[in-house]
């Protein structure tokens, strides 16, 4: 198998994905019922002054959830031990490379939460 025949099995396995768990910490998909926690984080002052800082409403997030995830972009939320800690957002997904972005941790996350 050519490297490019590679990265694209890699690559549409891990859009499939729905959990992705690590030694410390998971990714689990954004779902519609994440979006209360999502907005909290997101409309939070203290948290938002990297990302787009607008005021998101709950059904707003929702909407964008049920628009976006999985059109070449998956949203995450990032938890330790079944906490919910922030998230992160994968997109520009091609054979070789993606972007992230919308990257957020609560402040009482562990510092491997990070990544």
């Amino acid at each position: 198998m050519s490297r490019i025949e590679n990265m694209k099995k890699i690559n549409k396995d891990f859009k499939k994905a729905h959990i992705i768990h690590g030694k410390n910490i998971t990714f689990r998909r954004v779902e519609g019922s994440d979006a209360e926690f999502i907005t909290s984080i997101r409309n939070d002052s203290n948290l938002n002054n990297f990302i787009n800082n607008n005021t998101i409403t709950i059904n707003d997030q929702k909407r964008w959830i049920d628009l976006n995830q999985g059109k070449n972009e998956l949203y995450f939320i990032i938890k330790v031990k079944n906490k919910n800690y922030g998230t992160v957002r994968i997109y520009n997904i091609n054979h070789e490379r993606f972007s992230w972005g919308s990257w957020i941790l609560i402040k009482e996350a562990p510092n491997y939460a990070a990544l």
